[in-house]
């Protein structure tokens, strides 16, 4: 059983994972690896930022303008299409015609 003070040896262990964690300093490095990304390819992105043309789009607040649909109460002219039946009645003389 005095052999048992050799358990203190199983502090030995946390070194084990001392050997792991340097490995991990090495992922750091991957860190890098996001520059490669940032290849001369990508830089090309940063141009989205000329879309500020869409700024342009406010333009569309001019549609308020819209308020010209108040034209739309001329649809109530659409009454005229009444006319159409009158179509539908010289449709029916064309036929009448066609019975001649």
């Amino acid at each position: 059983k005095p052999e048992q003070p050799e358990q203190p040896n199983q502090p030995e262990q946390p070194e084990q994972p001392e050997g792991p964690q340097p490995n991990q300093p090495e992922q750091p490095e991957q860190p890098e690896k996001p520059e490669q990304l940032e290849g001369p390819e990508k830089p090309e992105t940063p141009v989205k930022p000329e879309q500020p043309e869409q700024p342009n789009k406010p333009e569309k607040p001019e549609q308020p303008e819209q308020p010209e649909q108040p034209n739309q109460p001329e649809k109530p002219e659409q009454p005229e299409k009444p006319e159409q039946p009158n179509n539908q009645s010289n449709q029916r003389n064309l036929s009448n015609r066609r019975d001649q």
